[in-house]
């Protein structure tokens, strides 16, 4: 029996070409304001600044490139969050709330179809990202993939460690 839904969803907002010269171009803070506010009728969101790392030192950037991680993080200036969730799912308690799980879900994916129009083929993490991600090898692996699946299909031949939309699970 499932522990209860939860739908949780991080994207990696690169904008960071078009907010570092915001200065000079304001277009694109225009833009990210907008597509914000439209996400925000739809759902709640929030923008995390811990793990964008535009403007950061070079350094880190190219340490964040060499990871099994999507590249877009080394351009991104900040992460959308946004999320919903139900109660848990035990013996003796009600039964989920599906028709809230899933207008839930279409209120998520439509705040975030709002942000893609600013920032399209953003990628994301695994970890915290949409069950059902239409475009996951780019999304959560970016050019990463072709690479980790060598490394997959070298050190795990028989694909005895798979995870749903984890490298090598379309195999």
């Amino acid at each position: 029996m499932p522990l209860g839904w939860c739908v949780l969803v991080r994207l990696c907002l690169r904008l960071a070409a078009g907010l570092a010269a915001s200065t000079t171009k304001p277009a694109p803070v225009c833009q990210f304001v907008d597509a914000w506010f439209a996400a925000s009728r739809h759902w709640e969101l929030a923008l995390h600044f811990s793990k964008g790392l535009a403007g950061g030192p070079a350094g880190a950037i190219d340490a964040a490139r060499n990871t099994a991680m999507n590249s877009d993080v080394a351009d991104a200036f900040a992460w959308a969050v946004t999320a919903a969730n139900g109660p848990p799912t035990f013996p003796g308690l009600p039964p989920p709330d599906l028709a809230r799980a899933f207008a839930s879900r279409s209120r998520v994916t439509s705040a975030l179809a709002a942000l893609r129009a600013v920032a399209p083929a953003t990628g994301t993490y695994l970890n915290e990202s949409d069950y059902f991600q239409p475009d996951w090898k780019r999304t959560f692996w970016g050019a990463n993939y072709s690479r980790l699946l060598a490394v997959k299909q070298r050190y795990d031949p028989a694909g005895l460690f798979t995870v749903h939309q984890g490298v090598g699970s379309a195999s």
